[in-house]
């Protein structure tokens, strides 16, 4: 089945993105060639992270209110051994940043203050892979708990507090492309040049299940649906064509949907906002973000519209949402990466200004450790701490309620993958959101309507320009292209 190009009948219908204005952006940056998929650039709430050109594979810290050019000779992370593969920002801690890299190690880095000078030395250093490190990725609820993977076929779990390494899966067949865990930190998902995902209780140190997303051999990549007990997959078909897959978790002998995008190279990774269902997909080398509804509903996956940009993207990072500017119903930012800059971009739903919407913000990810390593390690598990995004910033962050076992996370029914509601934000009459209904934020706002339509427009140009070309095309099977 290919994308409708039309959307459906959706509150997100008329979400656009737009790219910030060019001194808001960041400039002459030496990025550094090669790392893994999509890894090239991370941010936290605070700091952007990008590998970068020059001797001891360093890595560029930037302030994020640090906007513009970037200074030549900055100040960076030099303690790795060879080129930088992947980089993440602890989820809660500003500060600290894990990292990878071809001289086999995992590396993790903390600096409070930010970094005035060049940094040598990292906090902690892992040395347990025989290879070149690719992935890595943090635990969503407990704190200090790290997961990587090498080109040994190894996935390795580190207790960053304890300095020691806890569990190793030598379960894989090939090159690792994607760790991803579940929503309460209790299952973690791979993706292998073998063709295979596995989900792996890293814990009892066993893969629990295994399926098949795409059949293509080029990298296929997974994410978990929020707390639900869905999977999204992207990756290729036989033929080269792009696609995007839906799976339960309690049946994954078939998927729910599978539909194809288009038929381009480069690898898609697939960036889920469980607080709305929406899904936003971009593909290193492309300059579109589209995004999508998932829901109950056949075929699932509702595409909604694309954002176009002026430059292939070498990256995406993700921010973290409870740094949104509610105040123009931004419910999604991402930074774009490109040969020599980052641009952010913003996804926001037109709408009358004058109150806050508070159906566009339900509480959402908070940032802090439900579970210590020692916890977490112990066999408890929780549910990740909630924030409330208010009208005046953000509220009371949840307790992180425990749940007996894995077992216990989200029973909902199979087709079914909706966020929760959050509790009315009155508007009060003084505020600056209840006085924006004037003529200049009326202009703002039919400004913004044209260039929503300008990016709709440019998105449907591509889609037809696309199906041209599919069309041209069609006679003729493309032979299958293997990862570099």
């Amino acid at each position: 089945a290919t994308m409708p190009i039309l959307p459906r009948q959706s509150k997100f219908r008329n979400v656009f993105g737009h790219e910030a204005k060019k001194d808001l952006c960041y400039d002459n940056i030496q990025v550094a060639q090669g790392g893994t998929d999509s890894s090239n650039i991370k941010v936290s709430t605070k700091f952007l992270a990008v590998p970068i050109k020059g001797g001891g594979a360093p890595i560029l810290v930037q302030p994020l209110d640090r906007t513009g050019r970037v200074e030549s000779g900055p100040p960076t992370l030099t303690g790795h051994g060879g080129d930088i593969m992947d980089i993440n920002f602890s989820p809660f801690a500003d500060h600290v940043l894990a990292s990878t890299a071809s001289d086999a190690t995992v590396r993790v880095w903390s600096f409070p203050d930010g970094i005035a000078t060049s940094m040598k030395e990292a906090s902690v250093v892992f040395e347990g892979h025989s290879k070149k490190t690719t992935n890595v990725q943090w635990h969503p609820v407990a704190s200090d708990i790290l997961v990587s993977t090498s080109i040994d076929y190894t996935v390795r779990l580190w207790d960053v507090n304890a300095k020691e390494e806890v569990t190793c899966i030598e379960e894989h067949a090939g090159m690792v492309h994607c760790l991803e865990w579940n929503a309460t930190g209790t299952i973690l998902a791979t993706t292998c040049h073998d063709k295979k995902a596995r989900l792996i209780d890293m814990r009892a140190g066993n893969v629990a299940n295994s399926f098949q997303p795409h059949e293509g051999l080029k990298a296929a990549k997974v994410t978990f649906a929020g707390n639900t007990d869905k999977i999204i997959s992207t990756g290729f078909s036989k033929t080269m064509e792009r696609q995007v897959g839906l799976w339960d978790v309690r049946s994954l002998d078939k998927p729910i949907q599978l539909t194809s995008i288009d038929q381009a190279s480069g690898v898609l990774t697939p960036y889920y906002d469980e607080d709305l269902s929406l899904l936003y997909i971009a593909g290193r080398g492309d300059t579109t973000v589209r995004f999508y509804e998932i829901d109950g509903t056949a075929p699932h996956i509702h595409y909604l519209n694309a954002f176009v940009g002026k430059f292939p993207q070498r990256g995406i990072a993700v921010m973290p949402k409870r740094t949104l500017d509610a105040s123009r119903n931004e419910i999604f930012k991402i930074v774009r990466l490109g040969t020599n800059n980052a641009e952010p971009v913003s996804f926001e739903v037109p709408r009358k200004a004058g109150s806050f919407q508070n159906d566009l913000y339900p509480d959402t990810y908070a940032g802090e450790a439900a579970l210590t390593a020692q916890e977490w390690r112990g066999g408890s598990n929780a549910e990740p701490k909630k924030v409330a995004i208010q009208e005046t910033g953000l509220g009371t962050v949840s307790a992180g309620a425990s749940i007996a076992s894995s077992e216990g996370v989200s029973k909902r029914r199979a087709t079914e993958v909706a966020p929760a509601k959050s509790p009315i934000v009155p508007v009060t009459a003084t505020s600056p959101v209840a006085q924006a209904g004037s003529p200049l934020n009326r202009t703002k706002e039919l400004e913004s309507k044209v260039q929503q339509l300008e990016q709709e427009n440019a998105s449907l140009k591509e889609r037809v320009a696309e199906l041209e070309k599919q069309l041209k095309e069609k006679d003729t099977i493309p032979e299958e292209e293997t990862d570099a």
